[in-house]
């Protein structure tokens, strides 16, 4: 992705961009950033993962910074669709199954959807002082999400 990412800064003329490797957040300095924005990510990551990711980007937004991340948190999908995601393992043969049924390509990776669970999200925001929440629903094919703006509070909340 940051190899299509450069080519992208490269084409549109972003030359002052800077792509870093998520394993290269701990290398920026605290509170640096005004903005911190992720839109249809974390559904891709795990969300333990995602977790540790989210408190490390918040760490980054500058007191009365704001941020702007997406999460899906629901997956109302067919009862099929829902077997099939559980079932444990998952086999090459159910995945390029599902790809067919897709209209992909059998041998396609499997694209990772996960929902994130809201409580745990706002105990992270509120842990991390972030406030003025302000929460956009949104449908991303068949994945219920929320877009969730907020602000990096300079003091501890009441």
């Amino acid at each position: 992705m940051l190899v299509r990412a450069r080519e992208n800064c490269k084409k549109f003329g972003a030359d002052s961009a800077c792509l870093l490797h998520i394993d290269m957040l701990n290398s920026l300095a605290s509170a640096s950033f005004d903005l911190v924005h992720s839109f249809v990510v974390f559904q891709h990551i795990p969300t333990a993962r995602g977790e540790v990711i989210l408190r490390e980007l918040i760490d980054l937004i500058a007191d009365g910074g704001v941020g702007a991340i997406q999460f899906t948190f629901s997956d109302p999908g067919s009862a099929l669709r829902r077997i099939l995601k559980a079932s444990c393992p998952r086999t090459r043969l159910v995945d390029g199954l599902l790809n067919l049924i897709q209209h992909r390509p059998f041998s396609s990776p499997r694209m990772q959807v996960n929902s994130y669970s809201m409580n745990r999200i706002f105990k992270i925001l509120f842990d991390a002082r972030c406030s003025n929440l302000h929460i956009e629903f949104s449908d991303h094919s068949g994945f219920h999400g929320a877009m969730i703006y907020f602000e990096k509070s300079p003091r501890p909340l009441l």
